[in-house]
């Protein structure tokens, strides 16, 4: 499930990437503020 979930999340990075190099100049600002967002993956103690 990691590997799934890893791959998931760099996919999710290349896209958002893509999307923020093809915004106009006047909405590039504004994106690449949200740019350095991050994710925190915690894995669950079992009980």
């Amino acid at each position: 499930m990691l590997s799934f979930t890893s791959s998931y999340i760099r996919y999710s990075q290349i896209c958002a990437k893509a999307v923020r190099e093809a915004l106009k100049a006047e909405f590039k600002a504004n994106a690449e503020k949200t740019s350095g967002s991050t994710v925190k993956i915690v894995k669950v103690k079992k009980e």
